[in-house]
């Protein structure tokens, strides 16, 4: 009780001193998330990932044994206010888990170094049921092997659900029988078992990945270890949904042979894609790449918004508007931050005071909610200049929409109604705007709605019938300036 007067009391000072123009006033902390503690067996908690389901509750992943006081062993999940929800019974897991995804039917995956969940054998990845128990139906197609008196185990870095196709697993992965060692196998979604039909080229299929995406029409985009292509190492490529290489895309070069590549985000109002890189003047380094893989050119980042190589990005999101956000460690604006934001343009952005983000300890992954709210998780001890551990959620004012002093506010020129909408939103334009482009984005980021707006029309209809029930985001892309936004409820 004592901290959380203290916070309202610096809070409302801050607000005091918020007409300064010193600097940029945000991000902040949101006080209404409730994780403000989270411990391990070895002192601090680390968490490694997160997923956001589509009723607004957050999966959290790494290495921990209780959030807030609440047991939970290294994979929990959170209310939308940041209270551990305990109707999600997961079983205890024996190590870290570094990865997890949640499917359509809510079940959600995880991926790690452990052996066993619960009391049942389970190496790498496991499937848990919408109320946290093990799923016993998904079986672990991966194995261990002895080595040098002592064992190796397979881990799973990574998952990525591919709709309609099964579930992608990167990591080091050793066959539960049968010799070899795989980088990326596809899951069936029903049981777990290896799915044959899955083929990636020879030399790609002996290259580390670090990464993967399902882009909207279903090829994949990998980011990983540098491996000769067309006579020269490369660190991205493009896939058809079966594996074979996607012949649209081209893999990006990388700048030598120890260019690893890890990261990567998409940008769906755009098409284009961003991967964190070996670079020219950071350690690890955001490229922005056009639909086809090739360098964006209108992207860069300035050596003067840098000071120092060291350190990088390790996990990136794409806002609403555009602005891109890193999640790692940087030495920028007179300091070593946890995160930084960057316009378009790879121009450091000035709303953005990385100060007052996380700090001391790390960043290991970032979110950007539906409503704007940003989520950082890591091995942080602080953020907005309050002591927590390792996970945090920011209020920023330029995340959906970022407008310059003087312009006009879209947001209240947008007009949308029914709300709630149920077969169709109609929509009223902002005046003297010409609109290119309307889009739906649900409650995890996916645009389930995108359709033209034909010359001339101010009023168009958009189709809700089909939608399942709850909050959206309503985008408008115009002919020239920023896009709009309009939160709209479909029941």
């Amino acid at each position: 009780m004592k901290n959380l007067v203290q916070f309202w009391i610096i809070t409302v000072l801050c607000c005091g001193f918020a007409t300064l123009p010193a600097r940029a006033q945000s991000p902040r902390l949101d006080p209404a998330f409730a994780v403000t503690s989270a411990t391990d067996t070895a002192g601090r908690a680390i968490f490694f990932d997160m997923a956001l389901q589509a009723d607004g509750k957050i999966i959290v992943s790494g290495l921990f044994n209780s959030i807030n006081g609440h047991p939970a062993a290294s994979v929990a999940r959170l209310l939308p206010d940041g209270q551990v929800d305990t109707t999600f019974s997961a079983p205890p897991v024996n190590a870290v888990v570094r990865s997890v995804a949640v499917q359509a039917d809510g079940k959600v995956l995880i991926g790690g170094d452990f052996t066993t969940v619960g009391r049942d054998s389970c190496i790498g990845i496991a499937r848990l049921l919408a109320n946290g128990l093990r799923d016993p139906g998904f079986r672990s197609p991966l194995g261990i092997r002895p080595s040098f008196g002592s064992y190796v185990s397979s881990n799973v870095t990574k998952i990525v659900v591919q709709p309609g196709k099964g579930v992608l697993a990167l990591g080091f992965l050793i066959p539960l029988t049968g010799p070899g060692v795989s980088y990326v196998v596809r899951l069936l979604e029903a049981a777990g078992a290896r799915d044959t039909t899955f083929r990636l080229p020879a030399n790609l299929a002996r290259t580390i990945m670090n990464d993967a995406l399902v882009l909207p029409g279903g090829h994949l985009v990998f980011a990983g270890r540098p491996t000769l292509f067309n006579g020269g190492p490369c660190t991205v490529w493009g896939m058809l949904p079966d594996g074979a290489l996607d012949p649209t895309f081209v893999p990006l070069p990388g700048i030598n042979s120890f260019s690893w590549a890890y990261g990567l985000a998409h940008d769906p109002s755009t098409g284009k894609l961003y991967v964190v890189r070996k670079g020219r003047v950071l350690n690890l380094e955001p490229v922005r790449l056009l639909p086809n893989g090739t360098p964006d050119p209108t992207f860069g980042i300035a050596a003067a918004s840098f000071p120092q190589s060291f350190g990088g990005a390790s996990s990136m999101a794409v806002q609403p508007n555009g602005r891109l956000l890193l999640c790692g460690g940087f030495y920028v604006a007179g300091g070593y931050y946890l995160s930084a934001r960057l316009l378009p343009s790879g121009a450091l952005d000035p709303s953005y005071d990385p100060s007052l983000g996380p700090s001391q300890g790390d960043g290991a992954k970032v979110l950007v909610q539906p409503d704007g709210k940003l989520l950082f998780a890591g091995s942080f001890i602080q953020a907005g200049g309050f002591a927590l551990n390792a996970l945090a959620r920011m209020l920023d004012p330029n995340v959906l929409s970022a407008r310059a002093p003087g312009q006009p506010n879209d947001v209240d020129a947008l007009d949308a109604w029914p709300v709630p909408a149920r077969d169709v939103l109609h929509l009223r334009l902002p005046a003297g705007r010409v609109a290119r482009h309307l889009a739906l984005r649900d409650a995890r980021g996916r645009v389930v709605v995108r359709q033209a707006v034909p010359a001339g029309q101010a009023a168009p209809v958009l189709p809700t019938a089909g939608l399942p029930p709850g909050g959206y985001l309503l985008r408008v892309d115009f002919a020239a300036g920023p896009p709009a936004y309009r939160r709209v409820v479909v029941e």
